[in-house]
């Protein structure tokens, strides 16, 4: 259990996960000529090699001394192959940003895998003063101003941040520390150094306690510290700053005052990139999910958007024909036919017996024909291009019937019949252009007539042609149905430890279909969280056998996970030995009194006799996976086996830590699943622990060390473990997570139920509606529409007053403002107020303050 925050992305965007892909090149090619680089450098000191990265900004000159960062990272990215500290942190904002990102960066890697994470990069330790000796040796290398250099941290890297700043106040122009903490009587020193402190309200790994505690200590000696707390985020406040060009125009500049935080950075966001997913483990059965025929229906409003470009575009193969005029035979050719359209409706519908009902409404689908020949007897004649135009007037409806079925880990469409019908009114023929003849008798008129009044008549001959293509239709559409989900927000509501919440991908199984939706079971494949370790065989655990029934036949949308897919998960952390913490690095501080000399000689009564040169150290590993199942109609966390190792130290001028006893605890305790909705817009899923813990323990002395007092008080160490881990589940270490709208195109899908329905847990989404508040002090009175429907209304809403349209697509909304109509179009998800501008005038319609 190390502290790491991963980037907890959103489980539920039914979307492909990005790629991560490392830029490490040290040549820029004519194409990226004006991106910033990523440069590999190795420094050389009498303990070895130790490998880092420096980001040249792409308008670096030599000649020009450019503004330098020194970014500290977290623990996660501990290591030394000089690459796992570009996977989170400022690396990934950087690359998102390489074209206009003005700092030169130096990105030194921490090597202890084994020391405190808290302390890791501080001044006294040699992973802290080789980060100084790094950027001494990268200021070497590029030309640098040393008026304007930056000390960035986070998370473990945040208290690194504090520590390197006030141990070396002169060398920086800045300090930023992200989720960190410090020793409160050394921060005076940076009293003439601009700092500014972030950290998240919700911060369940680093308490905001310590960033307030560092703040207000270097505010009491003077300093120069802007302090912002974002209060609906944890532990990774990236978005809100490292994309934000008000920290950037500040580190540019840091004796100014810190400009206001902007909602969004001045140019577009881009992307930010994400670690590789590296398959460790795969869990069959681990997922259910439900897809009625109301979730369908809605989903169908955004089948506009999400069907490929090309999905009513070809070509067809030559038509032909022949017909009998004046008692001579022609034949018809109808050459070079090409076909484009739009959809501009869709509709879906489960039929059961297997059967998936697609209808879809095509609009202005253009037909052209080339070239038409026609041949006879002594007569001939060409024709230029025809168009057919069918649907001008409206859509015409392509029925599609297909069966869903599980093949190779992806889902298949297989096409079973199709109907097309165009209504005489809805189709039209143009003449054909540049008509020529041959034969006497023959006519431009003639032909022209003739072939126009064929094709209008030949209307079902189109129709099969349409019909024709709709097995290519149906396998594009197979293709946008074969998504790999990430799973994370909605697990990490469930994640019972505090850190290494896993990268998820689900997978479908199994296929079933009734006459109210359709049921999805999907395995779960879980990423190595050191994605740059060597690659190791993929693991397959257990099924934990989630079925159709469990997800349930209901006409909304659900998804059931499976709680003990915790088992496999938690497996792989101790396989990967990142399961472990010292027990000083707990948020909870009651937990030190465990590693508290005085504390473990009263448990460990051999100790005495080293007298008071005794120094000790206790770390908490987790020895066995969790264990969940149902108990009674609780869900219940098990943790069979963890293990907590005290070593000692008699010399500490010169550190010989031994192994000295280990407490083997057990422990149970009853969790409650709960989703909060703090605003219209917001939804958490939350896991709440009941006070309810059952700890047990049993202890020995490790082999090696000779006790000569053999006594060991396991139930005395297990009984005040309880009382540190009660305060840490009950005072707020619930395991919290936001979860985002499932978002199809222009609809979206909310959550708005999570529990426990044992054996699984289940989540229940809805259309995410939308709602406009009266903030004014008038009356305002309002039209609104649908994609599909005319304006309805008026609508008048009093102060004060609310209207929600529990629908899934965008709203126009339209009020008549004097001579003028007010139109926007509000989306899907969306929280409107109808307010008085900032600025003053009268009340207009605005995007809600608090979403």
């Amino acid at each position: 259990m190390t502290i790491l925050s991963l980037n907890r992305r959103s489980v539920w965007t039914l979307i492909l996960t990005t790629a991560w892909v490392l830029s490490t090149a040290t040549t820029i090619t004519a194409q990226t000529a004006a991106v910033g680089k990523f440069e590999n450098h190795v420094l050389k000191d009498d303990r070895g090699e130790h490998k880092y990265v420096v980001f040249v900004p792409a308008n670096y000159k030599a000649d020009r001394p450019a503004p330098v960062i020194l970014f500290l990272h977290g623990a996660g990215e501990r290591g030394a192959d000089g690459q796992k500290q570009l996977t989170v942190g400022l690396a990934p904002y950087v690359k998102a940003r390489a074209a206009s990102f003005p700092f030169v960066v130096v990105f030194p890697q921490c090597e202890d895998m084994d020391g405190r994470l808290l302390t890791s990069w501080a001044a006294d330790t040699t992973d802290g003063q080789r980060a100084l000796k790094i950027l001494d040796d990268a200021q070497a290398t590029y030309k640098t101003d040393p008026q304007r250099t930056v000390l960035l941290g986070w998370s473990m890297g945040g208290y690194g941040a504090w520590s390197l700043g006030a141990a070396h106040p002169e060398r920086w122009s800045a300090v930023v520390a992200m989720s960190g903490g410090a020793d409160v009587e050394k921060v005076t020193a940076l009293k003439d150094t601009p700092v500014w402190a972030f950290h998240g309200a919700k911060d369940k790994l680093v308490p905001p306690t310590e960033s307030r505690a560092a703040v207000e200590a270097l505010k009491a000696a003077g300093g120069k510290v802007t302090y912002t707390e974002f209060p609906e985020i944890g532990h990774t406040p990236f978005e809100e700053t490292l994309l934000n060009d008000g920290l950037l125009r500040w580190m540019l500049d840091p004796q100014k005052a810190p400009a206001e935080l902007t909602k969004q950075p001045i140019l577009a966001t881009p992307v930010v990139a994400q670690p590789p997913f590296v398959p460790a483990v795969e869990i069959p059965q681990a997922v259910g999910i439900r897809v009625g025929n109301d979730t369908l229906h809605a989903l169908s409003y955004a089948a506009p958007q999400l069907v490929p470009a090309n999905l009513l575009s070809g070509r067809l193969g030559d038509m032909y024909d022949s017909t009998e005029a004046a008692g001579r035979q022609f034949s018809i050719t109808f050459s070079g036919i090409s076909y484009n359209g739009q959809l501009e409706r869709a509709y879906m519908k489960s039929q059961g017996g297997d059967r998936l009902l697609i209808q879809l409404g095509l609009r202005n689908i253009l037909m052209t024909i080339a070239g038409t020949s026609v041949s006879g007897a002594r007569h001939s004649a060409q024709a230029g291009p025809i168009n057919i135009g069918i649907g001008h007037n409206g859509p015409v409806w392509l029925t599609l019937d297909v069966t869903p079925t599980i093949a190779d880990r992806r889902i298949k469409l297989r096409y079973n019949s199709s109907s097309f019908q165009i209504p005489p009114d809805n189709f039209y023929v143009t003449q054909p252009a540049g008509v020529s003849v041959q034969g006497f008798g023959m006519s431009q008129e003639r032909v022209t007539s003739s072939l126009t009044s064929g094709l209008y008549g030949s209307r079902n001959r189109i129709e099969n042609e349409v019909r024709g293509i709709a097995p290519q239709i149906v396998r594009q559409l197979e293709d946008k149905l074969n998504l790999a989900v990430d799973a994370g927000p909605l697990l990490s509501g469930l994640w019972p430890l505090p850190v290494y919440a896993p990268q998820l991908q689900v997978w479908p199984e199994a296929v079933k279909i009734d006459d109210q939706g359709v049921t999805l079971i999907m395995g779960l494949t879980a990423a190595n969280p050191d994605p740059f370790s060597p690659a190791k065989p993929l693991k397959k655990a257990a099924s934990v056998g989630v079925l159709p029934e469990m997800v349930g036949q209901d006409k909304s949308l659900k998804v059931a996970l499976a709680p003990q897919i915790l088992t496999p998960l938690t497996g792989m952390l101790i396989e990967e030995n990142l399961a472990s913490i010292n027990l000083l690095d707990i948020p909870e501080k009651s937990f030190a009194r465990l590693a508290d000399p005085q504390e473990l000689t009263a448990l460990i009564p051999d100790l005495a006799r080293h007298g008071d040169t005794l120094q000790t150290r206790a770390v908490l590993k987790l020895a066995a996976p969790f264990e969940a199942a149902a108990a009674d109609s609780d869900l219940e966390f098990h943790l069979p086996n963890l293990l907590v190792t005290v070593s000692v130290n008699t010399n500490p001028a010169e550190p010989n830590w031994q192994q000295c006893a280990e407490f083997n605890l057990d422990i149970r305790q009853q969790v409650q699943p709960s989703l909060t909705k703090p605003t219209f817009s917001r939804r958490d899923v939350q896991l709440g622990w009941k006070p309810n813990e059952k700890v047990t323990g049993t202890a020995r002395f490790v082999e090696g060390y000779d006790a000569q007092d053999k006594t060991l008080h396991a139930d005395q160490f297990a009984e005040l473990f309880r009382d540190s881990w009660s305060k840490w589940t009950q005072g707020g270490s619930s395991a919290e997570s936001v979860v985002p709208d499932i978002a199809f195109g222009n609809v979206k899908l909310r959550m708005n139920d999570f529990s426990w329905t044992a054996p699984v847990l289940v989540a229940d989404f809805q259309p995410a509606g939308i709602k406009i508040t009266n903030l004014s002090d008038e009356p305002f009175t309002y039209e609104a529409k649908g994609p599909q429907s005319g304006y309805g209304g008026p609508y008048t809403l009093k102060p004060g007053d609310s209207h929600e349209f529990a629908i899934p697509y965008p709203l126009t909304y339209r009020r008549r403002v004097g001579n003028t109509q007010e139109v926007y179009t509000l989306v899907s998800g969306s929280h409107s107020e109808f307010r008085v501008p900032k600025s003053g005038g009268t009340p207009r319609l605005f995007q809600a303050l608090t979403p």
